[in-house]
């Protein structure tokens, strides 16, 4: 709960939700509803976790990179970086 509130706290955390079109090392490319096609770095403190989005809603959460597939829906929170935006937590979709 406190991490979500600290997401909506701070101005510069972003909200990227949309399909996977491609990962590439640490790099994720994801295209959002409008067509947007945004470049997303991943890192070693990039957070990973199951978006649930259908029954049962207990089903474990844990998730890593591993679960993320092109055609897969995500919800990415992100701080700018220099070149790219950088993710500190990835939801994924796997239904």
């Amino acid at each position: 709960m406190l991490a979500a509130l600290s997401a909506q706290a701070d101005p510069h955390v972003k909200k990227i939700v949309g399909r996977v079109v491609s990962i590439d090392g640490n790099v994720l490319v994801v295209k959002t509803k409008h067509d947007e096609t945004v470049t997303i770095q991943l890192g070693e403190a990039t957070k990973y976790v199951k978006w649930i989005t259908q029954k049962p809603w207990q089903q474990n959460t844990a998730a890593d990179a591993s679960f993320l597939r092109v055609g897969r829906l995500v919800e990415v929170e992100t701080t700018p970086g220099e070149r790219t935006m950088k993710a500190r937590v990835v939801r994924i979709a796997t239904d």
